[in-house]
């Protein structure tokens, strides 16, 4: 498995299973795309969290908003 995984196109969200689709337009790894990638969500306090498991593995991606 590559240090990172690239993926871009347009998304949908679930509210009511706090899930976020990533559909995959072109991506890094081939067999990604033309799929759907589902991630649980979080935002509390201005923080966005994704979360997903794969292959036995734990990801969690936090991104937070800069306020000026």
């Amino acid at each position: 498995m590559p240090d990172y995984t690239g993926y871009f196109g347009t998304y949908t969200v679930a509210q009511d299973r706090q899930v976020i689709g990533h559909h995959i337009e072109a991506a890094s790894e081939p067999g990604l795309v033309g799929t759907t990638q589902e991630r649980q969500y979080s935002l509390v306090e201005g923080k966005l969290t994704l979360s997903a498991s794969f292959e036995g593995s734990a990801y969690l991606l936090v991104w937070s908003r800069e306020r000026r």
